[in-house]
């Protein structure tokens, strides 16, 4: 998993470049949703249909596999971001077409969530999805027809910058430099918390899958999606640097603080932090947002669209930091001496706690801190699109 997020992780800018650029009839981003969405349908079934071969052999088709799935996400996931980007000019509405775009990402994950039998050992899950990410991507294909604008070319006859230069003017920009740092560091977090969920809610709070999965992860997202609102309405009185600074921190500290007083055998604890977590979680809306924004600044001052390559990056940090998370998180539970193969102990379960919580909590209060430095972008007074 590790491999194969940090190999593709590099394929997102240069994605987001190209569809910068690219000039097809049917649109730049519209082209790569669909060819991403195909090369995906075939992918997943792959990645679930491995043949039989000697352990070497598993790992290098699973590893290609796996790489493919998600070459196929890149494809149709940053042209996708981009196009969220540039789809209304105004910054607040944008910030509510990110809050669809969550909304719609939650009702997903609940959809998984409520149907198990998806995920079976004979693989026939991974063909429905293939069908489904088919599907949902051939209607938007065909709802933004003729909303794939190319923006306007620049009225100097200045050559275009190469792509390498391009890259390295966005890597320039302070802000967003430090705005795809802090969601690096969080995400570190974020992915450290998922790879310790399990191990944290059984070995620590005794409890079991059923109570982990249908209630707390339950909760978590449902509450994850009606607080989408509450975020948009804030951010629309606020700005959006405030109250993103403040989801991000409250985070931080509710895992930190609660995780480890939680008592064993009670449902409680866990329900207060899927409740409140759900509401801070909800804040990433606000982070995408300010990424558009500031790549619709960065278009306005060169005349040149940069959406792709700004939300490549942006992609980029995620998958380097599940890469990292994934690494660090095996390195922490040998460290404490965890075993798969032994029923671990009040001390280590402990442990687990600690990692769960002050550690996790830790990546998250370090975003905030570093979040503190970002400029939010002033409204364009103009849109070149």
């Amino acid at each position: 998993l590790a491999c194969a997020v940090a190999l593709d992780a590099f394929a997102d800018p240069l994605v987001g470049g190209i569809s910068d650029r690219a000039r097809p009839e049917m649109g730049r981003r519209r082209a790569f949703i669909l060819g991403g969405s195909i090369f995906l349908s075939i992918a997943m079934p792959a990645l679930f249909h491995p043949p039989s071969t000697g352990e070497a052999g598993l790992f290098a088709y699973l590893l290609i596999s796996y790489l493919g799935v998600n070459l196929a996400m890149t494809l149709l996931s940053v042209p996708h971001s981009a196009m969220a980007g540039e789809l209304v000019p105004d910054p607040s509405e944008r910030t509510a077409l990110f809050g669809f775009r969550l909304l719609f990402n939650c009702v997903g994950l609940l959809a998984g969530i409520i149907s198990p039998s998806l995920s079976g050992s004979s693989g026939h899950g991974s063909i429905v999805i293939g069908v489904i990410a088919l599907v949902s991507a051939l209607i938007t294909f065909r709802a933004t027809r003729g909303l794939d604008i190319l923006p306007a070319k620049p009225e100097s006859n200045v050559p275009r910058q190469p792509m390498l230069d391009v890259m390295r003017s966005t890597l320039s920009n302070r802000s967003f430099l430090l705005l795809v740092l802090a969601f690096l560091i969080a995400s570190v977090g974020r992915t450290f918390n998922s790879s310790l969920a399990l191990y944290y809610y059984k070995y620590r709070l005794l409890l079991s899958e059923e109570q982990t999965t249908r209630v707390v992860l339950g909760l978590f997202v449902l509450v994850v999606t009606v607080s989408i609102v509450a975020w948009v309405l804030l951010a629309r009185r606020y700005g959006k640097k405030r109250p993103a600074f403040a989801g991000i921190l409250g985070l931080g500290l509710l895992t930190a603080i609660g995780y480890p007083l939680y008592p064993p055998g009670q449902l409680g604890g866990p329900i207060l932090a899927a409740v409140l977590g759900g509401f801070f979680v909800a804040s990433i809306i606000l982070f995408e947002s300010l990424v558009a924004d500031m790549a619709e600044a960065e278009r306005v001052r060169s005349g040149e669209a940069r959406e792709g390559i700004f939300f490549g990056f942006w992609k980029m940090a995620n998958k380097a930091a599940r890469a990292l998370g994934l690494a660090l998180s095996g390195v922490a539970l040998s460290g404490i001496g965890f075993s798969n193969t032994v029923t671990p102990g009040p001390e280590i379960a402990w442990k687990i706690a600690l990692l769960f919580g002050p550690g996790v909590g830790a990546c998250f209060i370090a975003a905030a801190v570093i979040f503190l430095g970002v400029q939010e972008p002033e409204k364009p007074v103009q849109n070149p699109v």
